[in-house]
């Protein structure tokens, strides 16, 4: 029984495509278009969230414009120093919009 079990997971098609698009998705990590998108979000998170916590506050549309460039940023992999900016960052009080 567990053999048949195993020779239909194995034979299904439904894991030869999870198998690729992991293998896939990995590769893409690598790719130097990726490399590079990931580097420059990397730079921006950085300098924006410094130069906000240098200040001691932020506002929504800051925290909105940081935070769309981090969720991708994460997704690719991203971490380090852009991650514990962005957690810094994160919990800094809002202030109303600068004019």
């Amino acid at each position: 029984m567990s053999t048949t079990i195993i020779v239909a997971i194995i034979g299904s098609n439904g894991l030869w495509t999870l198998i690729l698009y992991l293998i896939q998705r990995r590769d893409k990590k690598k790719d130097p278009e990726s490399q590079l998108l990931l580097g420059i979000a990397h730079d921006r998170i950085v300098f924006l969230c410094r130069k906000a916590c240098e200040r001691g506050w932020t506002t929504e549309g800051e925290m909105d414009n940081i935070t769309q460039i981090y969720k991708p940023y994460a997704e690719l992999g991203g971490n380090g120093t852009g991650k514990e900016m962005y957690e810094r960052y994160i919990n800094l009080p809002l202030k109303g919009e600068e004019s």
